[in-house]
């Protein structure tokens, strides 16, 4: 791995960041951001975590003196560098013995960590692979292709644009009446207590720790937050004084105001909720 250091060092900043930038496969990164003098520490996707695995597990058996007759590889590279006819016949059911089998953390925990801590890198990779299970192969297109469709006849689409699987993206957009009518229907699905268990609990967990202290929206509001430049949004649950499970979507677009003034009058509106009777 080439890393190549932009980072600019400013001691005025309140809090530093860094990410690195650069293409799937090519093992070069560019490290940029704006940090104060220290420690930084940042974690950064692989651009090929299958060839680190087989590199890893290379080193691994050379140290121990183990004899590898290869070097490392994966079957992406063995695609690329041999000819069609030759991969054919020595690649395409080879003769293999399984070593050891690792298995990620089951569906339900990848989105609980997701939606609590909003990770978008995990958001990403479901989406891609919504859009492998809906049968096309695991890309950003495919993905928004499969919840779309998924949509269509469920909730009025119009107006409704999506372009990556985290919200990200300028290009997305969605309106406060869709994302009602989709929590909603979750509501009424068998498994509906597997999805509300992922969402961040107000004053206790993840993006929602700190808001709706001491009322009663603490502890009962469950919600999904979005973040970005002038952007501020929630979208979940409330309980009512009554019991009754309600839905909202709150989005501020384009506001001039500091993000916490924007949170604060959210906050207002789901203790409100959580009020009524």
């Amino acid at each position: 791995m080439l890393l190549i250091n932009q980072i600019a060092v400013d001691e005025s900043v309140s809090e530093g960041f860094a990410f690195a930038a650069g293409s799937p496969y090519e093992n070069k990164r560019y490290v940029r951001g704006i940090v104060k003098k220290g420690k930084t520490i940042q974690k950064i996707p692989l651009p090929d975590p299958p060839l680190a695995c087989a590199y890893t597990l290379l080193e691994t058996l050379k140290k121990n003196k183990i004899f590898v007759r290869d070097s490392a590889t994966t079957l992406r590279h063995l695609k690329e560098n041999i000819k069609r006819e030759d991969y054919q016949k020595n690649y395409e059911k080879p003769n293999r013995r399984i070593i050891h089998s690792h298995y990620s953390p089951d569906l339900k925990n990848l989105i609980l960590h997701t939606n609590t801590v909003s990770q978008n890198f995990y958001a990403e990779s479901i989406f891609k692979l919504i859009g492998i299970m809906d049968g096309n192969y695991g890309a950003t297109v495919s993905g928004g292709l499969a919840v779309e469709k998924f949509w269509k006849d469920k909730v009025n689409l119009n107006g409704f644009y999506m372009t990556d699987g985290s919200g990200l993206s300028r290009l997305n957009a969605v309106t406060c009446q869709q994302l009602t009518e989709m929590l909603n229907f979750f509501a009424k699905q068998a498994n509906f207590s597997d999805y509300y268990e992922t969402l961040a609990v107000a004053g206790r967990s993840g993006t929602m720790s700190k808001m709706c202290l001491k009322t009663l929206a603490e502890n009962n509001v469950r919600a999904k937050s979005g973040t970005m430049s002038r952007v501020k949004s929630y979208a979940g649950y409330v309980t009512d004084k009554k019991g009754n499970l309600l839905s909202f979507a709150m989005i501020s677009n384009n506001h001039t105001s500091m993000p916490y003034e924007i949170r604060r009058q959210f906050e207002k509106i789901m203790v409100i909720m959580a009020n009524l009777d």
